[in-house]
């Protein structure tokens, strides 16, 4: 059995439990005190207090037996392990192929249509002889040569004809097509025999082909457009015929082929070209036009002008001035003034050498022997060796009384 003093001990500890659990007693400091500490220092008080309120008696010691306390969970979580981020592989942008959507049925397909080929279709390709505003004398003769091409589906014959189709005629109103046949794709020439109006200033004449079965026909994008001449015509200068003024109605060659008139400044084939006031060997400038013949450039190279016909009369003579332009060191040339009577052999005239000497050759021939005849003149220049600084000229050259 308890003794009484053994049960008010009791009875204190428990009030004191109790007394803790509802935050009566609190501690002073924010700190959490040490619990076993604070349990022994309030039984030493409370036996402290029986001893003194209770009558002295046999003293018995009592022993507290020690009890293991468990210490209350703390408020300051416990560190937890950070929980370490997997990298996640980075989504890459996949290309979705595209979505073919389809056509509506009700929209029908269109296939471009070609455009059909015409048969009769020519392009023009050059002026073979008798550029744009080439300058002649009036009632003086030309040869106007045109390339063309058949850029239609039907080949062309020696039926067809070059038509005339407006302005000046300069001529008779149809010519006649070259021998042969002219393919798809091909080129031909096509010329007209032509005589420049009497008045003067810029002349046109307008031409067509017309085909076999009398269809007509011409070049540009629609073949509707004509084949054009374009020439200037000037006052005459006196002579009964001026051959540097209508150079342009020979027909030019060299040992390389057919020329253009006018040529081309250092055309290798040679070429022919009128200078106003041409620069000649000693150097003189000139107040009158000349002729610049160029031979073709090799060793045996020639250059050769054939003009239309001319009535030689009573009187007349071939008069001009002939040598080396200046600055032609090299110069060493042969001149020829030939002629043709219709279509026989071709005869000459005059001949003479020329070189780079400082002196300049004076022409006067005699065409008596020719009077009453149509007569085809030449000038002709011939390469003497080498063909380095031939740059020949024929100044004022002309058929005089």
């Amino acid at each position: 059995m308890q003794t009484p003093k053994l049960a008010l001990f009791f009875s204190v500890v428990m009030v004191f439990i109790a007394a803790m659990a509802c935050g009566i007693l609190q501690p002073a400091q924010p700190s959490i005190p040490d619990t076993g500490a604070l349990y022994t220092q309030a039984a030493q008080t409370v036996i402290a207090q029986i001893t003194q309120a209770a009558p002295v008696a046999t003293m018995t010691s009592i022993s507290v037996p020690a009890t293991n306390t468990a210490v209350p969970p703390s408020n300051t979580p416990e560190p937890t392990a950070t929980p370490t981020e997997v990298p996640t592989d980075t989504p890459t942008a996949s290309q979705v192929p595209p979505t073919n959507t389809p056509v509506p049925t009700n929209t029908p397909t269109r296939t471009p249509t070609p455009t059909p080929i015409p048969c009769l279709w020519a392009r023009f390709v050059d002026d073979v002889t008798v550029e744009e505003d080439t300058i002649f004398t009036a009632n003086a003769t030309f040869t106007k040569i045109w390339l063309v091409r058949n850029m239609g589906t039907c080949t062309w014959n020696d039926e067809f004809d070059l038509v005339f189709d407006g302005g000046d005629r300069m001529g008779p109103k149809v010519f006649d097509f070259p021998d042969g046949r002219v393919r798809p794709g091909e080129s031909v020439e096509i010329s007209a025999e032509l005589t420049a109006p009497d008045d003067e200033g810029r002349q046109r004449s307008f031409w067509m082909l017309k085909s076999d079965r009398g269809d007509v026909f011409g070049v540009g994008e629609d073949g509707e457009d004509p084949l054009t001449v374009q020439i200037r015509v000037v006052e005459s200068s006196g002579y009964a015929y001026d051959f540097g003024i209508n150079y342009c109605s020979a027909q030019w060659r060299s040992n390389a082929g057919q020329l253009g008139c006018p040529g081309v400044k250092g055309d290798e084939d040679g070429f022919v070209l009128r200078v106003e006031k041409p620069e000649l060997e000693f150097d003189r400038l000139e107040n009158e036009a000349g002729l610049w013949t160029q031979p073709a450039d090799s060793r045996d190279g020639w250059i050769r002008g054939e003009y239309p016909g001319f009535n030689v009369e009573t009187g007349h003579r071939f008069r001009a001035v002939v040598g080396c332009l200046s600055d032609s060191p090299k110069c060493d040339v042969i001149f020829q003034l030939n002629y043709r009577i219709g279509d026989g052999n071709l005869q000459t005239l005059w001949e003479h050498r020329e070189t780079y000497d400082d002196n300049i050759t004076k022409v006067d021939v005699d065409l008596s022997s020719l009077v009453g005849q149509k007569v085809k003149f030449v000038l002709t220049v011939l390469v003497n060796e080498s063909p380095k600084d031939d740059r020949a000229f024929w100044l004022v050259p002309r058929i005089a009384k």
